[in-house]
């Protein structure tokens, strides 16, 4: 709440004030999963990724609700999102990737990010899969699938198809980079056998 009233009142006439804070905020609740995670990952521990989840999760949401005081800035604040989500890619917080999937699809950030004007959020939803891509690419080259890899590529299929029924204009211009992030005959069977591509 507090990081939301910041950034609504912080400075009534600055933008970029505004977008530098949560830009600022974002980045900082990353940087501190980040670091939970590599030294829980060094110390043999779990990583709870679900305190970071609830915390951007709830941003979002505060931040994505119709406010005239922020309206003029509805791309900058998904952009600061798609950033922030960046730096907590798979690759980087392995603990942390079906909950990033999750933020990634939420209905406030995926969806918002295909219908800004211009199509300037399909750079920063391109960026994202590609990474969860890249992540996936060493687990799909083997003959099978672990459960939660298997789970996670169920996750990213569900939302290939929903980009597929909605926005297939999206995956049309992006598909040669998105199909260079598989391998070759990408498959780790969900029923024991490759999936078909």
């Amino acid at each position: 709440k507090l990081v939301v009233l910041l950034v609504k009142f912080v400075d009534p006439a600055s933008l970029s004030t505004k977008l530098g804070l949560l830009g600022a905020a974002l980045s900082a609740i990353a940087g501190v999963a980040v670091l939970d995670h590599g030294r829980r990952s060094a110390l043999g521990g779990p990583f709870d990724g679900r305190p970071y989840f609830r915390l951007l999760l709830c941003l979002l949401s505060e931040l994505s609700a119709p406010d005239p005081v922020l309206d003029t800035s509805q791309f900058g604040v998904l952009s600061a999102f798609a950033g922030a989500l960046h730096l907590l890619r798979p690759s980087a917080v392995p603990g942390f990737a079906f909950a990033w999937l999750e933020l990634v699809a939420h209905r406030s950030l995926m969806p918002a990010l295909l219908l800004a004007k211009g199509q300037k959020g399909w750079p920063l939803l391109h960026r994202l899969l590609v990474s969860l891509l890249t992540f996936m690419e060493p687990q799909l080259r083997g003959p099978t699938l672990s459960e939660p890899a298997r789970a996670l590529y169920r996750g990213l299929l569900r939302v290939l198809l929903v980009l597929l029924h909605d926005f297939p204009e999206f995956l049309c211009d992006y598909h040669f980079s998105l199909v260079d992030a598989l391998p070759a005959g990408a498959g780790g069977g969900l029923g024991g056998g490759r999936p078909e591509h």
